[in-house]
């Protein structure tokens, strides 16, 4: 469902044009907007990113 949903959004697909692999596209339309609704999009950037600046925070250190 979710690589559905990147795609979509990533190659600026409408929904009804999303590939049959990913599902009906009605399903990934009303999902992305759930959970766009819900904030995990956004949550998951922010886990993603903190990660990422973690990570560099811990190698800048290591190499000091």
């Amino acid at each position: 469902m979710v690589s559905g949903i990147v795609h979509v959004i990533r190659n600026g697909l409408r929904w009804r044009d999303a590939p049959a692999v990913y599902g009906p596209h009605k399903t990934l339309y009303k999902r992305f907007v759930r959970w766009s609704r819900m904030g995990i999009f956004d949550r998951c950037a922010h886990t993603f990113f903190s990660a990422i600046c973690t990570a560099a925070t811990d190698i800048f250190w290591l190499g000091q």
